[in-house]
């Protein structure tokens, strides 16, 4: 018990009690409040051009990082890699012959 609570009287425990008890109340409305905010703010942040009928223009939130892994080809890093065989690999040129 903190200090100076064994020498309160009854009447002052009792208001103390009833003071926590409000803020309990209003923190726990606060809570629920926020638990449903946050629980919307997810189910929009699910939802995208990828994964419904919404055209790409009214995406809220960027790409995901898994979304931008699974489709490679849409404007991610360049590859070092050219088209055709690559540098090194056999075959590629042709060897010089004696005429």
């Amino acid at each position: 018990m903190p200090a100076g609570l064994e020498a309160a009287s009854r009447e002052d425990l009792l208001a103390l009690i009833g003071l926590l008890r409000e803020q309990i109340e209003a923190l726990s409305a606060a809570n629920a409040a926020l638990t449903e905010r946050v629980a919307e703010l997810e189910r929009k942040a699910g939802r995208n051009s990828g994964n419904s009928n919404m055209p790409p223009s009214t995406d809220v939130f960027g790409r995901s990082k898994e979304q931008a892994e699974a489709d490679p080809g849409s404007g991610g890093k360049k590859t070092a890699a050219r088209r055709g065989k690559q540098r090194g690999a056999k075959g590629r040129g042709l060897s010089l012959v004696a005429c």
